[in-house]
């Protein structure tokens, strides 16, 4: 249901819905993070849904930088809290993420 809702849900312009990632201290092999690889100041999120990107002043449209499906980094201050059903995400601007993460930083794999 709720995923349903996500798809009925369309960010204007520059924004982008995301949903923040927990992140945890044991990895599934059951090792431990040192305190120095955690993102201390970084949130990681998953990209749910996009806007059409910024218009400029001349009309030409500016696409965001991310699209659905990307891992990002985003600041640790809260974005605007949007929720549907029983899930939490985070509403930001495009130039608010601070990086896309190709691969999981800690266990090497791809995303």
């Amino acid at each position: 249901m709720a995923s349903a809702a996500v798809k009925k849900f369309v960010p204007i312009l520059d924004k982008v819905l995301l949903e923040k990632i927990d992140f945890k201290d044991i990895t599934s092999a059951g090792l431990y993070l040192p305190t120095r690889l955690r993102l201390s100041k970084c949130v990681p999120a998953r990209v749910v849904a996009v806007g059409g990107g910024k218009v400029t002043e001349t009309g030409k449209r500016i696409p965001n930088t991310v699209k659905v499906g990307d891992t990002v980094l985003l600041p640790d201050h809260p974005g605007t809290t949007i929720r549907l059903y029983d899930r939490e995400f985070e509403l930001y601007e495009d130039d608010e993420i601070l990086a896309v993460v190709k691969e999981d930083l800690f266990t090497g794999n791809s995303y």
